[in-house]
């Protein structure tokens, strides 16, 4: 098979990567962005849900503890300011993988201090509690780091230089 000047020899031998490797076009050539685009989605609607929906259940079961009113409304603010701080790491890395997906050289470091964070912070909660609901963190963090991996025949500059 002929493609662009190069050949690749199809067999039952040749491996799927390969095959990617020679014909990446398109979408797969930027599943790396793809990836940070649907991770980031994740992170605007977790954020949502924290804020809004998150407070709704919690804040009648602290009152419901004769919790004093000054103290509830100190925990919602910092509740409050969780689900805005998801909203902003959410803004930054979609506008890094929205500007690596139009071809512009942008450093991946944010996004990939994002990801970590939200893994470290979603296994502590998690081995914390034991609560699974915690991998809500882990898997966009996750994702995020996939899609933050250095692309070796890229020709973003970035992708090495951090």
């Amino acid at each position: 098979m002929m493609r662009s000047g190069r050949s690749i020899e199809v067999t039952e031998t040749a491996g799927l990567w390969e095959i990617f490797r020679h014909y990446n076009t398109g979408l797969m050539k930027r599943w790396r962005e793809v990836i940070g685009l649907i991770a980031t989605a994740i992170l605007f609607l977790s954020s949502g849900a924290h804020t809004i929906l998150g407070w709704k259940s919690l804040e009648p079961r602290i009152a419901s503890f004769g919790t004093p009113k000054d103290l509830i409304t100190g925990l919602r603010i910092g509740w409050q300011w969780g689900g805005v701080a998801m909203l902003a790491l959410g803004i930054i890395a979609a506008s890094i993988f929205i500007q690596r997906f139009r071809g512009a050289a942008v450093s991946m470091f944010p996004v990939r201090v994002i990801g970590f964070v939200y893994v470290a912070f979603g296994a502590w909660a998690l081995n914390l509690s034991g609560d699974p609901f915690f991998a809500i963190f882990i898997v966009p963090g996750v994702l995020l780091l996939l899609a933050s991996l250095p692309n070796h025949r890229s020709n973003h500059a970035n992708d090495h230089v951090e």
